[in-house]
């Protein structure tokens, strides 16, 4: 009797543990767009930009195969997360693209701690503790980002493919038909949801899984086949690659890892070093976090929303095992125990105010605002301004979309030398070559593009039409033959 008094106080316990960890979801998720809500309530970042356009654009015209406005005119292939972004957008206006991140992180959330309650008891809640406070979660369920339908798409189907073996079927129809759309969602996304289903199959043992596999190289197969054969696929070698500084939030990393999350990552790695001889899985868990390293380089710091997930459970067994490891002093235990969590809140802390200070700003909106009513297209600035141009309607020379753009690493090259030239002859031709109406400076650009600043003086080429805290437009004036 006694027992089963205990047993229930635990269980209501974990349950009233679990409401504060959503709760403290929520708020976290909810925080950035609360502290921007006060400097007019502007989108987060770039991305962000690009899903809204799609989105707005599929809710106006239908599905669309053609983007007008990215590198001037390119082939646009179909999202998923678009889809579901446009049907949030009929439905609720621009309050979608705040509604949409959040209910994705908040079922996301209750998916993973569903899939982990199963493998771990007491560790679950200090992981889901550590998830819910880490940069890349934050990142993820906050900014407009594909990642995030896919994310919950994946752990969705994991939770699915749980009861195959006791379901009637259903189970396997549903989560047959989410790995059916996983590839439209990158190539990257579906050779790691292999992978991840591969380890599953060596715990299952379950041939279903297999059949998932098939189909999803199959379609894969058939659809990157397409495209392989249609267009020519870039890799920017324009960008600088560091693995450190884009990993850690606290170097600069926008979606990026807390240095705390990392520690207690790498000790429950360390940690895990014994069931090697209890379990060959453990083999292929260190070979999935290893490619998930080395596809930093390839692929960009969006591995980090990723290997955030292994990350969690790694760092979660660890704080779990140092809270009720047998420590000689309790001083030393508390307060190493104090210094961790308070490191990940101050992260976590670190992070929103990163997220909520970060461009655009009034400044730049306004600018763009302008931008918009002007009657010329084809507009040259830095790569990473080009979704906000386009959001607001006018020709981007250049974006950072980079798959299957065209030529791309020529257009950044012709774009560096127009805004860091101080040839005027050779900087007309590239204008003429991309047949560039106005010219974009952003704050962030000044000590940069110092080459255009200089030719700006040449009145006969450029004229300055807008002017607001460093935010300038210049149009570029053409003289007529004859």
């Amino acid at each position: 009797m006694r027992n089963k008094i205990i047993k229930k106080k635990k269980k209501g316990n974990r349950r009233k543990e679990i409401v504060y960890l959503f709760l403290l979801a929520a708020i976290i998720l909810v925080t950035p767009h609360l502290l921007r809500y006060f400097d007019g309530d502007i989108l987060i970042g770039e991305e962000s930009y690009y899903h809204a356009r799609i989105a707005k654009e599929i809710t106006e015209k239908g599905l669309i195969f053609y983007d007008n406005l990215s590198y001037q005119g390119r082939d646009y292939f179909i999202n998923p997360y678009h889809l579901i972004l446009a049907l949030f957008y009929y439905i609720f206006g621009e309050l979608s693209y705040k509604l949409l991140p959040f209910l994705l992180g908040m079922f996301s959330l209750l998916l993973f701690y569903l899939i982990l309650k199963e493998h771990f008891k007491e560790e679950a809640i200090l992981i889901l503790f550590i998830f819910i406070l880490s940069p890349a979660f934050i990142y993820a369920f906050t900014i407009l980002n594909s990642y995030s339908f896919f994310m919950f798409l994946g752990l969705l189907s994991f939770f699915f493919c749980r009861k195959l073996k006791k379901g009637k079927g259903k189970e396997f129809i549903i989560s047959l038909i989410i790995f059916a759309i996983i590839p439209f969602f990158g190539l990257f996304e579906t050779f790691l949801m292999i992978l991840f289903l591969l380890f599953y199959y060596l715990h299952k043992k379950d041939n279903k899984l297999l059949i998932m596999i098939l189909v999803m190289l199959a379609i894969s197969s058939v659809y990157y086949t397409y495209i392989a054969t249609g267009y020519n696929r870039e890799l920017p070698i324009f960008l600088e690659k560091d693995i450190i500084r884009d990993s850690i939030t606290e170097l600069g990393a926008m979606i990026g890892l807390g240095i705390f999350n990392v520690l207690l990552a790498l000790i429950g790695i360390f940690l895990s070093w014994k069931w090697k001889k209890n379990s060959k899985k453990i083999y292929l868990i260190y070979s999935i976090i290893l490619i998930l390293v080395i596809s930093h380089y390839y692929v960009g710091n969006e591995v980090n929303i990723y290997l955030n997930f292994i990350f969690s459970v790694f760092a979660g067994l660890a704080l779990y095992r140092m809270i009720n490891l047998r420590w000689e002093m309790k001083l030393i235990r508390n307060l190493t125990l104090i210094i961790l969590i308070a490191g990940l809140l101050f992260s976590c802390a670190g992070y929103i105010k990163i997220l909520s200070n970060s461009l655009p700003n009034n400044d730049i909106i306004n600018g763009l605002e302008y931008l918009k009513g002007l009657e010329k297209d084809n507009i040259v600035s830095y790569y990473k301004n080009g979704f906000w141009i386009e959001y607001y309607g006018k020709k981007s020379v250049m974006d950072s979309n980079f798959y299957y753009a065209p030529d791309l690493n020529e257009r950044f090259k012709d774009s560096n030398f127009i805004l860091k030239s101080y040839d005027l002859e050779k900087t007309k031709q590239k204008l003429d070559k991309y047949n560039i109406g106005y010219i974009l400076i952003t704050p962030e650009m000044k000590n940069n593009v110092k080459g255009i600043l200089f030719l700006f003086r040449n009145k006969e080429t450029f004229k300055n039409i807008y002017k607001w805290n460093d935010v300038e437009i210049w149009e570029v004036v053409k003289k007529e033959a004859g």
